[in-house]
C-alpha cells in the first residue's frame, strides 16, 4: 500500500461519523446566521473578535 491508496481508501466508520457530525455543525451554523439575516442582525464573520499579533 502506497500514500495514494491511503488517500483514496473509503472512510473508517470514525472518519464517517466525524463527516456526520461536521455537517450537524455546519447546517447549525447556516441556520444561525440565516436567523440573524431575517432579524436584519450583523453576522459575524469568522475572524470577528480575534486579535491579531505580531
Amino acid at each position: 500500500m502506497n500514500d495514494n491508496d491511503r488517500e483514496n481508501a473509503p472512510l473508517t466508520a470514525e472518519e464517517e461519523r466525524a463527516v456526520e457530525i461536521q455537517g450537524r455543525w455546519v447546517a447549525l451554523r447556516i441556520a444561525w446566521e440565516d436567523g440573524l439575516r431575517a432579524r436584519g442582525e450583523h453576522v459575524p464573520g469568522p475572524f470577528d473578535d480575534v486579535e491579531w499579533g505580531d
